[in-house]
């Protein structure tokens, strides 16, 4: 078996993966192919995706004969005669990707689950069809050569990129049949709690705040967000709490008149005296002192 993969062209024949978190998206075979292919007529249990890149293309789909043109793409459902006619004096290149879309059941995100079920309705749509062509113009050569580059320079992860493009590929050729929005309004994951409190405490370093009102907002148990904080930041929310009030007031020392007891109540420290020691500790200056070099 050959240890390195220098192919002359995008040429994918390595059947490869994109993991999400309720399906697969199954790559088994990606080419770029011009008039010196000679296909067979054939069926697989895959869906198919030609895309011409220049020239034209004459397929027989079923018992149809289809044409073209540069920009256009074809969409085939599993288990659908087909082939390209062979016309070796007939100038052409195209795109030619072969893969399964691939649930996991047993998989418990809602958005992922979404996600999954959105685009299965548009590859629905070309079951239910056997096959689409789009006449509209599509722009995938970006994407093309930047695969091919990947494959070519090989570098630091390059396969897994790869594989994420051709993804990308298959998306985007869905969008160019179905542009509505998606239903899906925030990313499948789940929600880093630390960041989360942190930019809960710079919207509102202003006003009161409490672990109890950090703990509403992330609606979490008062217990859990000193938790949250340890892990993520390595230290607790009081002191965050402190840090980034102390340093909101430099930007008030720098920029403004106001004294000392202005900037600490306005940055929400109790008290003056609370802020010009934080201060002290992690500057080694006084305020007084950082403005006079400011």
């Amino acid at each position: 078996m050959d240890n390195i993969y220098n192919p002359d062209n995008l040429y994918q024949k390595y059947i490869t993966s994109v993991t999400m978190p309720d399906f697969d998206f199954m790559i088994q075979y990606a080419e770029k192919l011009n008039s010196s292919t000679v296909e067979f007529r054939h069926y697989h249990p895959y869906y198919e995706i030609y895309y011409v890149t220049s020239g034209r293309l004459h397929v027989l789909v079923q018992e149809q004969e289809l044409t073209l043109s540069a920009g256009e793409v074809l969409y085939l459902s599993p288990n659908i005669n087909h082939h390209v006619f062979h016309e070796p004096n007939e100038k052409k290149e195209y795109f030619v990707i072969i893969f399964d879309f691939v649930s996991k059941v047993s998989s418990k995100s809602l958005f992922g689950a979404l996600e999954y079920k959105e685009i299965q309705q548009v590859l629905d749509l070309i079951v239910h069809e056997k096959y689409l062509l789009s006449r509209e113009t599509f722009h995938g050569t970006r994407l093309l050569n930047q695969i091919w580059n990947e494959m070519k320079e090989k570098k630091i992860g390059w396969a897994s990129v790869t594989n994420v493009l051709f993804y990308q590929f298959f998306i985007q050729a869905l969008r160019h049949i179905n542009d509505k929005v998606s239903s899906q309004q925030k990313p499948d994951g789940i929600l880093n709690l630390g960041l989360e409190a942190s930019k809960y405490i710079h919207m509102n370093y202003q006003h009161e705040i409490t672990i109890d009102s950090v703990a509403a907002h992330l609606n979490i148990a008062p217990r859990h967000v000193n938790r949250v904080f340890q892990s993520l930041f390595g230290t607790t929310f009081s002191k965050t709490l402190s840090i980034l009030r102390m340093e909101y007031a430099k930007d008030y020392l720098c920029n403004t008149d106001y004294s000392i007891e202005e900037i600490a109540h306005i940055v929400g420290f109790a008290s003056p005296k609370s802020l010009q020691k934080l201060f002290k500790e992690m500057e080694h200056m006084s305020m007084s002192e950082y403005r006079k070099t400011r």
